[in-house]
């Protein structure tokens, strides 16, 4: 029949194809190279095998090269040959077009290109293609000779010349050994990490193998999704859009494989990370980032020992989780929030942050895990946090895992609404900078005005941005904790009863701009507006004086509140780790 005749010509196309390119591509030659250095970088060879194998192959670069410029000739050639007939039918049909050339000279023209085309082209397509290709065949043999070896000196230079520097720098400097790791720490380091590295290790490698297929997809579909869509809004034209189509199928064949290899890799890098991550935490390392140990030839007590290796044991734990995460993103065609999930995780190893976003929690169904070690212990030589956490608590009357809590997603919301002003141009980089007390205060205000805003209108309760709720049952208690939150619910009250005023007689737009505008006042924090970003002066105006007098009730209720939280300085060293965090955020 018909179809096993066609299947068995399109076999021999294939199996005519795959002859060619291995003929013209030297892989055996390749491959047998490869396995000999490999072999010998693991088992000793003699020196002389060595270089007589790659001078061997130096020698067959020349004529691989040949090869292929025939290859690459013959299949442009080709290519030029069948366009001739559109070449030749595209000047005759440009050439009757023109206004100022008469008839007679049209014909003429017309009977030299169709007589001369199909004779000068290809000879001319011959020679420039002969020529093209032999340059590429001397270039490419010249790069595989030489830039190996040029590559190899240039590195082998540049890291000989950076190793003398440091060691000069680091002679320099006082020598303070005794503030690394000792080594009990090491070997707990090592325990950890051969321990997470036999237990999550297989963990992590099943689920990237089992949502590999679907990472592919998603990530195929999201790269080609965004080079179409910057091709549908090129407008190049029928021949540039053409060129763009072509050029697109070829990096879609080459970039899927490429993608199916770093979805491998990938696979090795979490295995590195179960080990790495876990040892990282366990030896102690990740609570003295960027800053010296206070306690020099300490002794480790079990209680520390314990805390360590439980700290290891949700490191390893937050491979698995991350993981998810990245996978997870990408498969909702969400590659920037997997890129965004990879650098807060660098933030948490270089100690700059607690734990990752919430809109990149909520990517993964695991719950998330904060380590204990960010914050530091009670005889782990670093519990200055822990110790004003448990003070702070107990004073308030509130247990000391919800008061951490609340404390941190309190922060976490500064933070993002900094990062939120940042971008929208109310703040500058110079102000985040300085940390000015007009910022200290207004920046808070902020937070507890859009707290106050997404609350629920009728309870005595506030909600901050990561769905944390304070109600006057969980809140903290005291004299003073009393006083605030009495400030914020008399702000919350004021707002409520301005909010339902505006919508039924002036509508959501106007309500809209009030919010703007006591947002804008909220976060210039009283400074003057020749010190604000442009932006934000050009929305605070004459300040205070344009608003009304439920805003100005708000205004006065929440600044208390923030006024009073600045006066310590734990609250004023939190707020600045926020905002040099906004700035660390890409």
């Amino acid at each position: 029949s018909a179809r096993p005749i066609k299947a068995g010509r399109t076999r021999r196309t294939l199996h005519m194809l795959l002859t060619i390119a291995a003929e013209l591509l030297p892989y055996s030659s390749l491959l047998s190279t490869s396995s000999f250095l490999l072999n010998a970088a693991f088992r000793p060879a003699p020196l002389s095998t060595i270089i007589s194998t790659v001078v061997e192959a130096a020698k067959a670069v020349p004529a691989a090269a040949c090869n292929l410029a025939s290859f690459g000739f013959t299949i442009s050639l080709g290519l030029a040959m069948l366009c001739v007939p559109l070449v030749i039918s595209t000047c005759v049909w440009t050439v009757w077009t023109l206004a100022a050339v008469g008839p007679a000279r049209k014909t003429l023209s017309t009977i030299l290109m169709c007589g001369l085309g199909p004779i000068v082209l290809p000879l001319l397509s011959s020679i420039v293609l002969g020529i093209a290709w032999v340059a590429f065949s001397v270039l490419a043999a010249a790069a595989a000779t030489l830039l190996p070896c040029v590559v190899l000196i240039s590195a082998l230079y540049w890291g000989l010349v950076s190793a003398a520097e440091f060691r000069t720098r680091e002679r320099r400097k006082p020598q303070d050994g005794a503030q690394d790791i000792t080594f009990t720490e090491m070997l707990l380091a090592i325990f950890a990490a051969a321990t997470s590295l036999a237990v999550t290790g297989p963990v992590v490698l099943l689920l990237t193998l089992v949502k590999s297929p679907l990472v592919l997809l998603g990530a195929t579909v999201s790269a080609s999704s965004q080079a179409l869509g910057a091709i549908w809004k090129s407008r190049a034209g029928p021949f540039g859009s053409l060129l763009l189509l072509v050029l697109f199928a070829l990096g879609f064949s080459v970039g899927v494989p490429c993608l199916a290899i770093a979805i491998a890799l990938s696979a090795l890098v979490k295995l590195v990370g179960c080990a790495l991550w876990p040892g990282y935490v366990a030896c102690g390392w990740l609570r003295t980032v960027g800053a010296k140990r206070r306690v020099a030839h300490r002794r480790l007590t079990v209680r520390a020992v314990r805390a360590r290796l439980s700290d290891a044991s949700k490191a390893a734990y937050q491979v698995v989780w991350l993981s998810d995460i990245v996978t997870n993103a990408s498969i909702l065609l969400r590659p920037d929030l997997a890129a965004q999930a990879v650098h807060e995780f660098g933030d948490l190893a270089r100690g700059a942050r607690r734990e990752l976003s919430p809109e990149v929690r909520c990517v993964s169904w695991f719950p998330p895990a904060v380590i204990g070690v960010f914050g530091g212990r009670v005889g782990d030589g670093g519990g200055e946090w822990r110790v004003e956490v448990g003070r702070l608590a107990a004073k308030a009357g509130v247990e000391s895992g919800a008061f951490e809590r609340m404390w941190g997603a309190f922060f976490a919301a500064v933070e993002a609404s900094g990062r939120r002003c940042l971008a929208e141009g109310l703040l500058t980089e110079d102000a985040i900078l300085e940390a000015q007390p007009s910022l200290i205060v207004g920046l808070p205000s902020l937070v507890l005005f859009e707290a106050v805003v997404r609350s629920p209108p009728n309870d005595d309760a506030l909600t901050l941005r990561d769905g944390t709720e304070l109600t006057n049952s969980s809140r903290p208690r005291g004299a003073w904790a009393d006083a605030r939150w009495a400030e914020l619910m008399r702000a919350k009250h004021k707002w409520q009863q301005h909010e339902a005023r505006i919508l039924s007689g002036l509508g959501s737009d106007a309500l809209q701009r009030s919010r703007r505008a006591l947002e804008a006042v909220l976060l210039a924090g009283g400074e003057d507006p020749t010190e604000l970003s442009e932006k934000l002066a050009a929305l605070v105006g004459p300040g205070e004086e344009e608003l009304s007098g439920p805003e100005r009730d708000v205004r006065q209720a929440l600044y208390a509140a923030a006024l009073a939280c600045a006066g310590h300085a734990i609250f004023k060293r939190h707020c600045n780790d926020a905002l040099q965090a906004v700035l660390s955020v890409d």
